[in-house]
């Protein structure tokens, strides 16, 4: 897990994505861990919060970690069919705080390519992406 830590965090690094906190998935807490050390020990001292596994609306809360605020980045191993990455932007907006961007190193694509855009688009259009090519799907830098 180091390894793709370290390789996550200099993808964020040389990318040039605008990030003030990341939004740790479920499942993705070590690996978000991993990524924030990784981050500090290249000179990016960057908190983290958690996502919490309920699937009750009226729970969905953040469970702990640094009060969610500012740009939010969510990372994640695998884009199955969407539905984290579509629950983090919910979550992110209920807070108040703008998602920056989403990254995910494999994407499964259980979706039609028609389905998968409006799980990962919603209000702000990005680019399909994946951490081994370009690896950083950007909201700001899309049009509306």
């Amino acid at each position: 897990m180091g390894k793709l830590a370290e390789f996550y965090a200099k993808s964020l690094v040389n990318s040039g994505i605008e990030f003030d906190m990341i939004l740790a998935l479920p499942k993705g807490i070590p690996l978000v861990a991993a990524v924030a050390i990784e981050l500090a020990r290249l000179g990016r001292n960057v908190p983290f919060c958690l996502q919490p596994q309920s699937q009750r609306p009226r729970r969905r809360r953040q469970r702990g970690g640094a009060p969610l605020k500012g740009r939010v980045l969510i990372v994640d191993d695998v884009m199955s069919a969407g539905t984290a990455t579509r629950e983090s932007i919910a979550l992110i907006r209920t807070a108040g705080a703008p998602p920056a961007a989403v990254g995910h190193g494999l994407d499964r694509r259980e979706k039609p390519e028609r389905k998968m855009q409006r799980v990962t688009l919603l209000k702000y259009p990005t680019a399909r992406c994946h951490f081994a090519t370009n690896w950083v799907c950007m909201f700001a830098q899309s049009p509306a």
